[in-house]
């Protein structure tokens, strides 16, 4: 299938994607009854007497089958695909922009859901880099990615330093916040409870990375809940050098969003422009981030950097 084909047709299963995102509670029920009870009943009636998590599997919209932790994973169980807004974007985007052949860098990628769709877009001839440094979550990651020869997993968090660092997990539920740095959270109500522990990861950075001849990352996406400056600090010889694209997301003021920020300035003194990207999976050009958050009313968003 010629490349063009195949992206329409990832765009035509994404919309439905989106139209269940977008869809009712009642619409996602009657889409398929017995799957929407379900989970439903899993998060609301069992989860919160056995905090247990069920490990289920799912074919996404991009055709991989994916194990998934619920009641964390529901909206790519329900739907095929992550259902943010943000993220609906960010797939659109990725599907018209990443192309056969190239290197893409997925920093925190929880269980793989956009490094198994990138997977797709590059081909046999392109690498995915995936790193996850926290055990569970690597381990849906290993079994999501064990199929697909191009993915090389890493149980690694990219940072600034090569070494062992404190790192803070969390129970599967609220795995996508497991970061360096758990102060951002305090104030959320669940936080008391969450039950998080502290754990020793391994660390690596960009530029060692890429020094042990791996391939050059052509689009790196960042996700590491407030270490983001550390990642590009530790990166600051490659970025500078090649310019890969890179999507960060990027918090609200409200969220606490202080190394997102630092993260931006240091872009933006190495040449890189902000862009935001529209329903399309487009690009539009981004003079301030915390203005955009603030106009649209998002407490985050994903943030795309290309150097001039």
């Amino acid at each position: 299938m010629k490349q063009s084909v195949r992206k329409e047709s990832l765009l035509h299963e994404l919309e439905k994607v989106e139209h269940l995102a977008n869809t009712t509670k009642f619409g996602r029920l009657i889409n398929n009854p017995l799957k929407y009870i379900f989970a439903i009943g899993h998060r609301s009636l069992v989860y919160p007497i056995s905090k247990n998590d069920r490990i289920v599997k799912r074919k996404s919209f991009f055709g991989h089958s994916l194990h998934l932790s619920l009641p964390a994973s529901v909206d790519i169980f329900l739907t095929g695909g992550k259902s943010h807004p943000s993220e609906l974007r960010l797939a659109k985007y990725l599907i018209k922009n990443l192309s056969e052949g190239q290197v893409f860098m997925d920093i925190g990628a929880h269980i793989g859901y956009f490094s198994l769709l990138a997977s797709v877009l590059v081909g046999e001839g392109g690498t995915v880099y995936a790193f996850e440094p926290t055990g569970g979550t690597h381990q849906l990651l290993i079994e999501n990615a064990r199929s697909t020869p191009c993915i090389e997993v890493y149980q690694k968090a990219v940072y600034n330093t090569v070494g062992l660092q404190k790192f803070y997990e969390f129970p599967p539920i609220y795995a996508e916040y497991n970061s360096f740095d758990v102060d951002q959270f305090k104030d959320e109500p669940w936080f008391a409870d969450s039950g998080v522990e502290v754990i020793t990861v391994d660390t690596t950075n960009l530029d060692d990375f890429i020094k042990e001849d791996k391939k050059k990352p052509d689009f790196i996406k960042i996700d590491v809940e407030g270490s983001e400056d550390k990642v590009i600090d530790g990166g600051k010889t490659f970025l500078q050098t090649f310019g890969p694209k890179i999507i960060m997301e990027f918090l609200s003021s409200e969220r606490k969003n202080a190394a997102h920020t630092r993260a931006a300035s240091l872009l933006n003194e190495w040449e890189y422009k902000a862009y935001t990207i529209n329903y399309k999976g487009e690009l539009d050009l981004c003079y301030d981030i915390t203005e955009h958050l603030d106009f649209l009313g998002l407490d985050s968003d994903n943030i795309v950097f290309i150097k001039a």
